[in-house]
């Protein structure tokens, strides 16, 4: 009897482990793959452009990169439009408030910005889209925001 407690705790330690393995750990997501599902099936213009590490600074203030695993952040290079894909995926799920702040801090900017320069494009940052789950945040501004959420949706479900 003494042999199947034994047994029996080994079997529900091993499931509670197994059980656990799996929290807490978001599956990856290609930002290629969000990239070029967005670009496809939304219109952005003609002037996208991938930025440099200097954009993570000089528009969303981020000087400390060590918060982030990995991002990639792509502008309108006329600055005509505020058209904007910024997708982030943090080392630790407990920074994703403060980077959603960063995020939405950044569409404010651009809304003081737009609101005199071209006040035809504050409807793109009216309806901006940002979603966060586990250690992601991505953020849309485009033509067509409503598009881009389900896009963003499919790989955050």
């Amino acid at each position: 009897m003494k042999q199947f407690g034994k047994v029996m705790a080994l079997a529900l330690g091993l499931v509670m482990i197994l059980g656990f393995s799996g929290c807490g750990k978001s599956e990856y997501i290609s930002f290629d793959d969000v990239h070029n599902d967005l670009i496809e099936n939304v219109d952005f213009g003609d002037n996208m452009a991938e930025m440099s590490d200097k954009a993570l600074e000089n528009f969303y203030f981020v000087y400390d990169k060590d918060i982030l695993e990995d991002y990639v952040i792509y502008m309108d290079s006329s600055n005509a439009t505020p058209n904007e894909i910024a997708l982030f995926r943090l080392k630790k799920e407990s920074d994703v408030t403060t980077m959603e702040t960063i995020v939405k801090n950044r569409i404010n900017d651009l809304k003081v910005g737009f609101v005199d320069y071209n006040p035809d494009e504050m409807y793109k940052l009216e309806n901006a889209v940002v979603k966060t789950k586990d250690n992601y945040v991505m953020m849309v501004i485009s033509n067509d925001n409503k598009k881009a959420a389900e896009i963003i949706n499919k790989y955050l479900k």
